[in-house]
């Protein structure tokens, strides 16, 4: 903010020219105190010109100016909303991809409104890779070993591979739906959003992406790499609830909490 000038020491000797730059042609009156005043000098407000002295010492200009000058920022941030779509066909992953990384949160924001029919393959072809080669190479590591679980690994152990491929994507699925589940459950209970269980499922299903790397994990037997794919996951999902429900930072911390404690007990079940 510049320094407040008293408006009495301004006034220029001519008649025609700005009260602070007695060289340049006087453009407006101040709509308030009257002073002659340069183009560089008008500050606009709702269709009127003021001095700066009056826009500062005057609380209700000064709040009117800053939102005049929030406007603009306010406009273009819904223009760039607009402009990050939300895929409605295939052939718009590519696009909503990227954006997804570069512009996170606003992509966050239109994400519900993707098609369940397009975002769920997509979590299919994130999780179920690993799932397969779990359970085709790994199943020692996929099924306890305990007296418990024995008729289990013996039952998956002689099925034929196909077999094991339909079970590795039919559980799949499974944990797809039930992720969505307890996404929009917690989305109900933290928030006052109207997300439908669809929209929740569009949302989460984004969210499941970087488990895809957990099959370099299974296959190089690095566990490491399964973990780093699902705190990135936990990382876009607290963007993602944030984002698409509007929510308050606590409301989003409690959603978050409570969907890492629930899903939690479903694997340990």
């Amino acid at each position: 903010m510049p320094n407040v000038i008293e408006p009495a020491s301004l006034k220029s000797q001519h008649g025609y020219t700005c009260a602070n730059h007695p060289n340049e042609e006087a453009f407006c009156l101040c709509a308030k105190c009257g002073n002659k005043l340069c183009r560089s000098c008008c500050v606009p407000i709702v269709g009127r010109r003021y001095c700066i002295n009056c826009v500062v010492q005057d609380d209700n200009l000064r709040a009117a100016y800053d939102r005049e000058m929030l406007r603009p920022r306010i406009f273009q941030a819904a223009l760039e909303i607009q402009s990050v779509k939300a895929p409605q066909k295939l052939t718009d992953l590519p696009d909503g991809l990227r954006n997804m990384l570069t512009k996170t949160t606003i992509f966050f924001i239109n994400a519900r409104k993707s098609p369940f029919k397009l975002t769920f393959p997509m979590a299919m072809v994130a999780l179920a890779p690993n799932s397969v080669v779990s359970l085709l190479y790994h199943l020692d590591t996929v099924v306890p070993q305990t007296e418990q679980y024995k008729q289990l690994y013996e039952t998956l152990s002689a099925m034929p591979e196909y077999g094991r491929v339909a079970v590795a994507l039919i559980s799949t699925a499974l944990q797809i739906l039930l992720i969505d589940l307890v996404f929009f459950i917690c989305a109900k209970a933290f928030t006052s959003s109207n997300m439908t269980y669809r929209e929740a499922g569009s949302v989460m299903h984004y969210c499941l992406l970087p488990l895809v790397f957990s099959l370099f994990g299974t296959v190089f037997e690095l566990p490491v790499i399964s973990f780093i794919s699902v705190i990135l996951m936990i990382m876009l999902t607290t963007t993602a609830s944030r984002a698409s429900t509007q929510s308050t930072f606590f409301q989003s911390f409690g959603m978050m909490i409570t969907f890492i404690v629930i899903s939690t007990i479903f694997k340990l079940l």
